[in-house]
């Protein structure tokens, strides 16, 4: 996904011979026009769309899936109208409240102020402000752009993985994003069960946010080689919760260690790049062969997971 980004440039001259004082940088006038639709006009939108992100922004499958080899689906929003955009960011601030709050009288009071324009009062602002604060922050400043990038950047990948069709296998389970984007942990996680033979299977992915700063292709280095690193631990803090079940998810998290330490086929992996470039980067996984070791390499200690994004 590609929503408009901005970037600045600099350049540094040497300081004066005469120490003097230093004038405040001015910021260059912003070129946001603000949005075109009310909240309710492009909830409206949105809902005309099914409330599918994959009915807004054409996502499209790169190759065809292979035993040890890579393929990708890809999407942008560079081509969209102005106000298909604010239907995607509409979805998207919907289904993370949703999903947040649990569909509560929270969320209903959220949705309530959200559509008319109005400011909830205080009491219902309590109730409201737990769930939006730790990714979100509150106003006036909110939290780090980067920092809500990130946030997003996991329920675009969630919100294509549950619209996703794939005649060769369903989900048995599908686990939403974190309360915090940066959680220690695994991003997204998803057991499924193969058509042709029932057999479970799962995946481990890795999401990752990319800008201006670096390649598509490092980001995606970067998030391999994190689930190198930290791969079994991630899968060792999903085995407890899940076991608990008595179906075939609660069976695969039982083994599932053992899966991905043997290298065994239905065990497997995951990277997720959502760019805020303009235009998107058109190359991440061709003509790149990241390996994805099960047994982590080096040192026992390996450590700390890059979580901040």
């Amino acid at each position: 996904m590609s929503p408009t980004a901005k970037a600045a440039s600099s350049s540094a001259k040497s300081p004066p011979k005469t120490p003097m004082k230093a004038k405040k940088a001015q910021k260059p006038p912003s070129t946001h026009a603000g949005p075109s639709l009310s909240p309710a006009q492009a909830a409206g939108l949105a809902a005309g769309h099914g409330y599918k992100l994959t009915e807004l922004v054409t996502i499209s499958p790169s190759g065809q899936p292979s035993p040890g080899a890579c393929y990708w689906h890809g999407g942008s929003t560079e081509a969209l109208s102005t106000d298909d955009r604010e239907a995607v960011a509409w979805l998207l601030a919907h289904e993370i409240i949703r999903s947040r709050t649990g569909g509560n009288s929270s969320f209903d009071l959220w949705l309530s102020a959200a559509l008319s324009g109005t400011t909830l009062a205080e009491d219902d602002a309590k109730r409201v402000r737990p769930f939006i604060r730790p990714v979100f922050g509150l106003p006036p400043k909110g939290k780090d752009i980067g920092h809500v990038a990130g946030y997003v950047a996991e329920w675009l990948w969630y919100l294509h993985a549950t619209e996703l069709a794939d005649a060769a296998r369903a989900p048995l389970y599908l686990e939403p994003p974190s309360g915090q984007v940066t959680a220690p942990g695994h991003d997204g996680f998803v057991i499924y069960e193969q058509t042709a033979d029932q057999q479970t299977i799962f995946r481990l992915w890795e999401v990752k946010k990319h800008d201006s700063s670096a390649s598509a292709t490092s980001v995606v280095k970067r998030a391999t080689t994190q689930l190198n690193k930290f791969g079994d631990d991630y899968l060792a803090q999903l085995t407890a919760p899940l076991s608990e079940r008595t179906d075939a998810v609660g069976d695969m998290a039982r083994e599932m260690v053992d899966l991905w330490v043997d290298a065994d086929p239905r065990a497997g992996a995951g990277v997720s790049i959502t760019s805020t470039t303009t235009p998107p980067p058109h190359r991440m996984l061709r003509r790149r062969r990241n390996r994805l070791d099960p047994v982590p390499r080096g040192r026992p200690d390996r450590g700390t997971p890059d979580d901040s994004d």
